[in-house]
């Protein structure tokens, strides 16, 4: 049994794991801890021993150091670089939803803007019994309103 930083180990397992490196190594208590390093890093961080089995190609100790020679010693890992990645992927997730909301809401006031210059401001007389074409085609009209105010409108005028 040796010692690895925090962690004791029976067994290591090395992996090329995304093109990266990745250790899984064998606790006494049987469980399993994944380590890998991630692209934008220097240390060893903590990672998914099952992922690591599932998608990795297992190396030998000599293959792992022939393919990354520039490894940092395991004697430091354990670091759990999770929390600077979610925050990272939260942040481009939050901005990515806040424009996509943005975008949402433009489309829904094109959208009733359009209904309402369509069925009042555009001068078409109703009737007692065109309404019922009228209308619906109005909310179609509306609902592709890019279309209409770009290609339709300019063809076929007002």
């Amino acid at each position: 049994m040796t010692q690895i930083g925090r962690l004791r180990i029976m067994n290591a397992r090395y992996f090329n794991w995304e093109y990266r490196p990745a250790v899984i190594l064998d606790t006494p208590q049987g469980g399993l801890e994944g380590l890998i390093v991630p692209r934008d890093s220097e240390q060893w961080c903590h990672g998914s021993p099952v992922e690591i089995l599932h998608s990795g190609n297992e190396l030998t100790h000599s293959e792992l150091m022939e393919m990354f020679p520039t490894l940092p010693p395991l004697e430091r890992a354990g670091i759990d670089c999770s929390t600077q990645k979610e925050g990272h992927r939260t942040r481009e997730r939050s901005t990515a939803n806040g424009m996509a909301t943005v975008a949402w809401i433009a489309y829904w006031i094109g959208n009733v803007a359009t209904f309402v210059k369509l069925t009042f401001f555009d001068g078409y007389e109703y009737t007692s019994w065109n309404w019922i074409i009228a209308i619906p085609v109005n909310e179609l009209l509306a609902l592709i309103w890019p279309i209409y105010w770009a290609v339709l409108r300019p063809i076929f005028g007002s």
